[in-house]
């Protein structure tokens, strides 16, 4: 029997608060959420969170990334950034990569880099379908934002090369290729996309 399971981004501002991370878990509870993948993670608290274990990378810029699973779901063969901005790994038969990149406007430079370089690194070793997540800080369309938008062709070569940067070679383009599944919240809501489908999710990011 298949099952549906329940995948949530959240950005959680570095929260650090008993308070606050009774939030996240009444949030993820009330929710019946199965799987987390959480931004701006900055301290191990998340152990803490009743019902669930954690994979956290803070890593050396001290605002990470971290995968929260619901007790008696694992996600294993896990990679991490040093940076923190990323973690991944495999979940039954699906790889899952968080992202958390840095400001475009701050980092514009550090920014065109983590596509360019540091996502591949997170990468499977094989062919698999991957569900791409985290908080980009940009988008690919005015639709996918509320206020002005940080529009990335960068992330839209991303999205299009990746089974291509999954064979080693961005230029291939004459083989068969895993499915894709790409989640991007931005200022409050995002996308899920896959070919020939679309479909609005709300982001959220704790203040």
């Amino acid at each position: 029997m298949n099952y549906t399971y329940k995948i949530a981004t959240l950005n959680i501002n570095a929260i650090s608060s008993p308070m606050k991370i009774q939030m996240v878990t009444n949030f993820l509870l009330r929710q019946g959420i199965d799987i987390t993948v959480l931004q701006e993670v900055a301290n191990n608290d998340l152990f803490k969170i009743y019902g669930y274990s954690a994979h956290i990378n803070i890593g050396t810029e001290k605002r990470g990334t971290a995968i929260l699973m619901k007790e008696g779901i694992s996600v294993n063969n896990i990679k991490t950034l040093p940076s923190g901005r990323g973690i991944a790994g495999l979940f039954e038969d699906t790889w899952l990569i968080n992202v958390y990149t840095p400001s475009v406007a701050e980092k514009r430079h550090e920014w065109e880099n983590f596509f360019t370089t540091e996502l591949a690194y997170l990468l499977p070793t094989g062919p698999t379908e991957i569900l791409l997540a985290g908080d980009f800080n940009c988008v690919l369309s005015p639709a996918d934002c509320t206020g002005a938008p940080n529009l990335s062709k960068a992330l839209s070569a991303t999205k299009q090369d990746l089974p291509y940067m999954m064979r080693g070679n961005r230029h291939q383009s004459n083989f068969s290729t895993p499915s894709t599944r790409t989640v991007v919240p931005q200022q409050s809501t995002g996308y899920i996309s896959q070919t020939n489908y679309r479909h609005e999710n709300k982001g959220l990011r704790l203040s």
